[in-house]
This record gives C-alpha cells, structure tokens and sequence, in this order.
C-alpha cells in the first residue's frame, strides 16, 4: 500500500480505508509511536480530532 493521497484523512476515514486490516487500537497504537516519516508529520491533533 504505497500509494500517495492528494487529500488529507481523518483518523475515522484511514479506518474506513484500512478496514478489516488494521483496527481501531492498532491504529492508535501506532500513531502514538510513529510520529515523524521521512522527516515530516504523519498527523496532528485538531481539536480531539486526529488528521
């Protein structure tokens, strides 16, 4: 899956994206540990909601 998105997701569109691979807490997990790719944010907090 290396496909490169022109729009930005919300954390409910990437599950909807990844359903039936990655769950809810998996997801969380990993945003959690993964913050920064190839020197660039992977996500921000807007409010409670993740982007």
């Amino acid at each position: 899956m290396s496909e490169i998105l022109e729009e930005t997701l919300t954390f409910q569109d990437a599950l909807n994206r990844l359903k039936d691979r990655v769950g809810r807490t998996k997801l969380r997990e990993h945003l959690d540990r993964v913050r920064d790719f190839h020197g660039g944010p992977t996500h921000r907090r807007w409010g409670h909601r993740i982007i």
